[in-house]
């Protein structure tokens, strides 16, 4: 709504229009209206003034999006007050331009006419004061006076030439167009506003047919007389958009008073008249007040008036100092400025007495946000605490009761309250609420907020809403695999995971382990207890294991939360091993045992073979083992399930290694090309068996979740398949002696590669334990094996001998006795 107003028409001068204007005053009738004792400073009606200039002459004023009030000045300025009262003044370019209508444009700068001979323009000012341009109109001599923002959308502003009879667009670029407002008779439009419906509405004074107009943002005009046979050449003023979304403007009269406040309903220009108390009111200028009533300057009687939107004068405010406006004067008008500012105060300008005012009203009280959205929130989880502010703004208000009706059920409910019997002043003018949603249902909910006070507008009742949804949570992984840890020792930590998909926010309460073993899996750091997780929110628990028993260990992690599916769980498994020994195969599938935990469970020692053994692997609780030979034949013992061979089909290459899965329930065969046969559980992910090889494959290894494999050939190159980190190579290096196996790390990350002197080279976190590249050996290395805590490894030579570093302990050898076969490879007990 409008907060500019308007100068004397076809602007004679404010020389000439300050110099009649004593006289004219002098010959009004006397007001009828009971004068009123001022108000205390602070109290309802109180009126506090500040002094703009001697030679100030303030016109139109508007709120501007600093706030900050701003007003014209047809000295040749812009002002600015603060609302504490502090005026700042700022230059325009022409300082004989007269700037009289002043708004906030939709750029966010201030924009007014210029409406002398020499300004005929529309300005543009940043809230910093500084001048942007002048865009100057294309007639000479049009007296632009009134201006508004243009509809949303339109990025421009509008302004009325009062002697060109035109209204004006002045685009975001600068660009003017005018339409006229009439046909062949000049409508001398004055004041404009954009009204409720997208349209301009602006009035014109034009004789003996006083006009509202209303133009589309296109041009496209209709006009809506104001005439009555009571009351010719009516003298129509400043307009605004009522509380009630209908046009409202002054007729300051013919020049002998009769003054009238007048509504015209924008779907229907039906206009209606309301007299003010008096024949000698004479209303200038109009707003829209924080408190649903209208209020107008009146120069009549010197006072600022108060008008319902059923056109009944609630009250008049008597002006301190005398002649404050200029009054309207036969065929021609005067501003009347006035605003409602940003302290929900009633500013206006005094242009005869170079004066800014503030008239301090009844204390109207607003609450914030509103309405109070809380979207989306889970069924059964508490929403955080939404604030809501109440803020008293114009006056002193008591807040005398805070309730919320709830719709249905009780999903809305106040969880804190700092207003009810709180006193509101302009010194501390707000108090605070604390809300919560909590839905019990799906779908849109809805509540009522109602603050009752003191205030003029009470009660304030503002919709709560929100919308009940099924909250999605997450834990991951589902499973957590700890590497094999050592009896008495202790894991490195792994992180489990809780995730919040929302809608609303997941308030977590506590996190705990259960199941027989619970006391091996110790929860180390705990970032999700007490947390309140927005929607895509993470938070984290790290858990480390522990195991005091030997074998396969699990327990269950649990997240309590005010999820509707709490407790949301996740595995925890583990194996607790005893480093207890090992096994050595030779290549006619003979098994040398060393350590408790290493059991015999058959061999092939004693039968004819159509290929040597050349390798092995143990099941994942050492309670059996697999060999096998160059063709791909398997030998299954203890435990170890067959799930298939090579044996009965023609291979590229021979077999050279093999490797199980995590759960025993499937292996791997790898062939010096690099084939990958896979059984059981093994899934494919790749293989170098189509690929020209620099030297031949001699090994492979599982990653310890059984989703990848790593081959690696004799010169050290590796390949990495699934989730196979790739860490390193001695590919590229030149190597005193060809590797001969690798071993990767506990948790995946890393591995070791073997030479035949004993050489050991490490990547990732594989840390280097110790090596026989220094030593002479009797045989060559033939293979490794980690320890199943990942801090150390065993090397074994062709004639059975065994080299143990890091956690390795050594539990025998066959070094000193002699073989029949040599020694192909190895494998650990867990």
């Amino acid at each position: 709504m409008q907060r500019f107003r308007l100068v004397s028409p076809g602007f004679l001068g404010r020389v000439l229009t300050l110099a009649i204007l004593g006289s004219v005053l002098a010959l009004l009738p006397g007001s009828t209206v009971t004068a009123l004792a001022a108000p205390a400073a602070g109290a309802t009606g109180h009126i506090d003034e500040f002094a703009v200039s001697a030679t100030g002459s303030p016109m139109g004023i508007t709120t501007g999006p600093d706030g900050n009030l701003w007003f014209a000045e047809a000295s040749g300025a812009i002002g600015r007050i603060t609302p504490s009262g502090t005026v700042s003044q700022f230059a325009v370019t022409n300082a004989a331009s007269a700037p009289v209508g002043i708004a906030s444009g939709p750029n966010g700068n201030l924009w007014f006419t210029e409406s002398s001979g020499s300004g005929n323009a529309v300005g543009e000012m940043t809230p910093a004061g500084v001048m942007v341009n002048t865009f100057g109109l294309p007639t000479a001599s049009v007296v632009p006076t009134g201006i508004t923002a243009g509809p949303s959308g339109t990025n421009a502003v509008w302004a009325t030439e009062y002697a060109g009879g035109h209204v004006v667009e002045v685009g975001a670029t600068g660009t003017v167009t005018t339409q006229p407002v009439s046909g062949t008779v000049i409508g001398l439009p004055t004041e404009i506003t954009t009204g409720p419906d997208g349209n301009l509405w602006f009035t014109e004074q034009d004789g003996a047919t006083p006009t509202v107009g209303q133009m589309t943002p296109a041009g496209v005009l209709t006009n809506h007389s104001v005439t009555t046979t009571t009351l010719a050449n009516s003298n129509l003023g400043d307009i605004t958009v009522g509380p009630d979304n209908n046009l409202w403007f002054t007729e300051s009269g013919d020049g002998t008073g009769n003054g009238f406040v007048d509504k015209v309903v924008p779907a229907t220009g039906v206009v209606t008249r309301f007299p003010l108390t008096t024949t000698t009111a004479q209303p200038l200028g109009i707003t829209s007040g924080p408190d649903g009533d209208l209020w107008v300057t009146v120069a009549g009687t010197n006072t600022i008036d108060q008008i319902s939107t059923t056109g009944t004068v609630v009250a008049e405010y008597p002006v301190p100092s005398a002649n404050a406006f200029a009054p309207t004067l036969p065929a021609s008008s005067a501003v009347g400025g006035i605003t409602e500012g940003p302290d929900g105060n009633i500013w206006f300008t005094e242009q005869t007495t170079g004066k800014i005012g503030r008239l301090t009203i009844s204390g109207n009280v607003s609450v914030s946000p509103n309405p109070v959205a809380f979207g989306e929130q889970g069924i059964g989880a508490t929403s955080t605490v939404r604030t809501v502010t109440v803020t008293a703004s114009g006056g002193a208000a008591t807040v005398t009761a805070v309730s919320l009706a709830n719709v249905t059920g009780t999903q809305f409910a106040i969880a804190s309250d700092n207003c009810t019997n709180a006193v509101l002043t302009p010194a501390s003018p707000t108090c605070t609420l604390g809300l919560t949603f909590n839905p019990a249902a799906t779908g849109a909910q809805g509540a009522t907020l109602t603050v009752t006070s003191s205030a003029s507008n009470s009660p304030a009742v503002v919709p709560v809403t929100g919308s009940g949804s099924v909250l999605t949570t997450s834990v991951f992984p589902s499973v957590t695999l700890f590497p094999n840890t050592g009896l008495g020792t202790t894991s490195t930590s792994r992180s489990v995971f809780l995730g919040n998909a929302g809608p609303g926010n997941l308030t977590v309460g506590s996190v705990f382990v259960t199941g027989t073993a619970k006391a091996e899996f110790p929860i180390v750091q705990d970032h999700c207890s007490g947390q309140t997780l927005a929607p895509q929110g993470l938070c984290s628990v790290a858990v480390e294991f522990a195991p005091v028993t030997e074998g396969v260990q699990a327990a269950t992690i649990s997240f309590q939360d005010n999820a509707a599916n709490s407790p949301q769980t996740a595995l925890l498994i583990g194996r607790g091993v005893q480093q207890s020994g090992y096994w050595l195969v030779a290549s006619d599938g003979g098994i040398f045992s060393y350590g408790p935990g290493a059991k015999f469970f058959g061999s092939t020692g004693n039968i004819k073979l159509n290929k040597p053994v050349v390798g092995m692997a143990a099941t994942p609780d050492s309670q059996g083992y697999w060999l096998v030979a160059t063709d791909g034949g398997i030998f299954s013992y203890g435990d170890a399930n067959f799930f298939g061979s090579t044996g009965a089909i023609k291979l590229n290459q021979p077999v050279v290694a093999m490797a199980s899965t995590p759960d025993g329930q499937g292996y791997w065969l790898v062939a010096s090309d690099g084939g990958i046969f896979s059984y059981g559980d093994a899934k494919f992910f790749g293989s170098t068996g189509s690929i020209k090889l620099n030297k031949p494959i001699v090994g492979m290894a599982a990653t310890a979740d059984g989703q990848g494999y790593w081959l690696v050939a004799s010169d050290g190159g590796i390949f990495s398949f699934g989730d196979a980190s790739f860490f390193g190579s001695a590919g590229s290096i030149k190597l005193n002696k060809p590797v001969v196996g690798m071993a990767p790390t506990a948790d995946g990350q890393g591995y070791w590669l073997d030479a035949s002197d004993g050489g050991i080279f490490t990547y990732g976190d594989a840390t280097f334990q110790g090596s026989a590249g220094s030593i002479k050996l009797n045989k060559p290395m033939v293979g490794m094996t980690p320890t199943p805590t990942g801090g150390g490894y065993w090397l074994d030579a062709s004639d059975g001998g065994i080299f143990s570093y890091g956690d390795a302990k050594f539990f025998g050898s066959a070094g000193s006795i002699t073989l029949n076969k040599p020694m192909v490879g190895m494998a650990a007990s867990n």
